[in-house]
């Protein structure tokens, strides 16, 4: 595997991490509110025990699909990574990341 390869998949592993934190933040406080709401509108309040509130966004809720996009996303690039390893793909998915200081300039497309 290159070093671009170990680069890609660390950072990968990494956001993989912060979506799995924000997703753990946003139980918590999804708790929370549903908590506050039940004591402010007493037990026959609307908010089920996953904290929705009667708002209607969407099939999963617009905060609910972001994470799951984001792990798709992780994976996808992980795949194209380990399965294609074409080195200009890299070298493209690399460009976020370029502010990282493990990032060298040589892979700069």
């Amino acid at each position: 595997m290159t070093d671009l390869a170990e680069f890609l998949l660390a950072r990968i592993a990494e956001d993989e991490e912060v979506v799995h934190h924000a997703l753990a933040a946003l139980d918590a406080d999804r708790t929370e509110y549903a908590a506050r709401i039940a004591r402010r509108t007493g037990p026959w309040s609307t908010v089920t025990s996953s904290g929705h509130c009667g708002i209607d966004t969407g099939p999963r809720g617009t905060v609910e699909a972001i994470p799951g996009r984001a792990l798709a996303e992780c994976d996808a690039k992980r795949r194209i990574v380990t399965e294609c390893g074409w080195v200009t793909v890299m070298e493209l998915l690399a460009l976020p990341y370029a502010d990282h200081p493990d990032y060298r300039e040589e892979w700069r497309p």
